[in-house]
């Protein structure tokens, strides 16, 4: 149940940042990443890096 949760959050954050034309920041395999609407995925190395 709860990973179900977990997942149709995401995919909701998805869903907004398209339509509010942002991105989302999520954490993988320990690296915060940003995902923008049109599919890219930048990583961030530093604090406060944008």
């Amino acid at each position: 149940m709860a990973r179900q949760w977990v997942k149709m959050t995401g995919e909701r954050a998805r869903i907004d940042a398209k339509a509010n034309d942002t991105y989302i920041i999520y954490e993988k395999d320990g690296v915060l990443c940003k995902e923008y609407p049109n599919g890219k995925v930048v990583p961030l190395k530093k604090t406060g890096e944008s």
